[in-house]
């Protein structure tokens, strides 16, 4: 019998965390958006050939800061949609302003299919990495060779994140 109370307890007790989640989290959000101070405020392509172009962002502060990659997903979300390019500027702020995470440059290569008839998620990203474009850019960024090298901090290690086809390897 206590079993069947514990679990009804524990079911109960989800519920309501979960509604907590879904009622409160875009409160907090949304509340950001007025009160925060934007640590990004713009966006710059770079092109070094070879098919390995994107955007980064840096903070506005002065300062170095540690690099982090951030692999876009496929189709609609191409780093090539405008919508989809404010929307990581507006994300990573709030991230930012409610201390989710601290201020990084922000490297966001542009991967294409090799071939039309390539799967996003298959190939894509495994092109991407295992023709030597991502090391490439990796070594641009460590030889100081960067537009943005100012703002690198080279002592930080580099990381790395991926949703979707960017985050298959």
């Amino acid at each position: 019998m206590k079993s069947k109370k514990t679990i009804s307890a524990i079911i109960i007790l989800s519920f309501f965390i979960s509604l907590a989640a879904v009622y409160c989290t875009p409160s907090v959000a949304k509340a950001a958006d007025t009160t925060y101070t934007r640590t990004y405020t713009q966006m710059v392509d770079y092109d070094y050939g070879e098919k390995n172009a994107g955007f980064y962002m840096v903070p506005d502060k002065p300062g170095k800061y540690p690099v982090i990659f951030m692999f876009h997903g496929a189709a609609e979300k191409s780093s090539n949609n405008g919508e989809y390019r404010a929307y990581i500027m507006d994300t990573v702020n709030k991230w930012v302003a409610l201390g989710y995470m601290d201020p990084m440059v922000i490297v966001v290569p542009n991967i294409e299919r090799e071939h039309e008839t390539d799967n996003w998620s298959c190939y894509a990203f495994y092109y991407y990495v295992s023709e030597g474009r991502f090391g490439k850019l990796l070594n641009k960024i460590k030889s100081g060779e960067c537009e943005f090298d100012d703002k690198v901090d080279h002592d930080s290690k580099f990381s790395v994140t991926g949703f979707s086809m960017g985050g298959v390897e």
